[in-house]
């Protein structure tokens, strides 16, 4: 990154490559269409990125695009204003597992109760579990500070900086004849972070917790028409008027 923490051309052409591939893999063109066919039908859509081994027999780890085939069993913060819903502090969907998919692979957790009449939250039927994956953001506090050459940066960043510089003047006596630049903190303040935490549970336990690697909810929100009623966004569907 330069000043201000602007990207350069480079980093934006790897980071154009990068999505591109991405897309290519996840062949996104289906999962978009899935997600537009459903704001179609019923104003809204969901789409979800997500994490996953390249295959059975490696530690390495690829990003994909998926779909949410059942659109109403995702959810978001009811709070959030953008758009994509990115600005909420939690999201995430339901997912049906076969009773006997669940005991092989939690044969210590005990199948939960079925105790509503929703539909959409049937946790235990005659064949299937109901699965929660949910991302939520836990916030904290962190100072940030600004350095003399207008780098922007965690204080526990700047600290590093700052004795490997001394380091480097130790050593090197000469070094700001030589044109080395030493920075200074010239400003700090405290601002608000936070992490996102991944949770896996049915109605009555965890399945697994973890942290996830990223800042932004993977459960991405596709608006479609809509309109506002006593001061909430109803979606509508695109066919809605013919229908009518």
């Amino acid at each position: 990154r330069g000043i201000n923490n602007h990207y350069n051309q480079a980093e934006i052409d790897l980071r154009t490559d990068l999505i591109r591939q991405i897309s290519y893999a996840s062949d996104a063109d289906i999962v978009y269409q899935i997600a537009s066919k459903d704001c179609l039908e019923a104003g809204y859509g969901a789409v979800y990125v997500t994490r996953e081994y390249e295959n059975d027999d490696t530690f390495q780890q690829c990003i994909r695009i998926k779909p949410i085939e059942d659109f109403q069993s995702a959810f978001w913060d009811p709070t959030a204003q953008l758009p994509d819903k990115s600005d909420g502090d939690f999201c995430g969907f339901y997912k049906v597992m076969s009773k006997e998919t669940f005991k092989r692979f939690y044969p210590d957790i005990e199948a939960p109760e079925d105790v509503t009449n929703n539909y959409y939250l049937r946790w235990n039927t005659r064949d299937t579990i109901l699965i929660a994956y949910l991302w939520k953001k836990e916030y904290y506090t962190k100072k940030i500070v600004l350095l003399s050459d207008g780098t922007e940066m965690d204080a526990d960043e700047a600290k590093e900086v700052l004795e490997k510089q001394a380091e480097i003047l130790a050593n090197n006596p000469d070094a700001e004849l030589l044109g080395f630049e030493p920075v200074e903190i010239v400003n700090e303040r405290e601002s608000k972070a936070y992490n996102i935490k991944h949770i896996k549970f049915v109605q009555n336990h965890i399945l697994d917790e973890a942290d996830w690697p990223g800042k932004y909810l993977p459960v991405v929100f596709f608006e479609g028409d809509s309109v506002v009623i006593d001061g909430e966004r109803i979606p509508l569907p695109f066919i809605q008027d013919a229908i009518d």
